[in-house]
């Protein structure tokens, strides 16, 4: 925590005197970690969505197909892919659990969280 903890409390100060930052924009520690833990959330919730959708999608074809291999090799691949996207995701998020416990800030920013016991 200690160099992540000081680089994110230099954080307003780098914008520098003289210059406003943009609305919206977080301007203390607390507010960049919530806007980041949010920005993953979302993009992690948005990835899996997607996913899905695109395995209904994906099965649905392979059903109404009607026997046609081309069209069954659409739906395959389509599932196939969305798949390989899901893993992507989620080891992308374990990657993500990972760099914040080895920076020490697992207890501020978790994208993922593993079930335990």
């Amino acid at each position: 925590m200690a160099f992540f903890g000081k680089i994110l409390a230099a954080a307003p100060d780098l914008i520098g005197p003289g210059i406003s930052p943009m609305p919206g924009i977080p301007r203390d520690t607390s507010d960049l970690v919530s806007l980041i833990r949010l920005v993953f959330t979302t993009a992690f919730m948005f990835a899996g969505v997607a996913a899905v959708a695109f395995i209904i999608v994906g099965g649905y074809n392979i059903i109404a197909s009607a026997g046609d291999a081309n069209k069954v090799k659409k739906g395959q691949d389509m599932v196939t892919n969305a798949l390989i996207g899901l893993v992507v995701v989620v080891l992308s998020g374990l990657f993500f659990n990972f760099i914040a416990r080895l920076l020490g800030v697992e207890h501020l920013i978790t994208v993922l969280a593993i079930p335990t016991l």
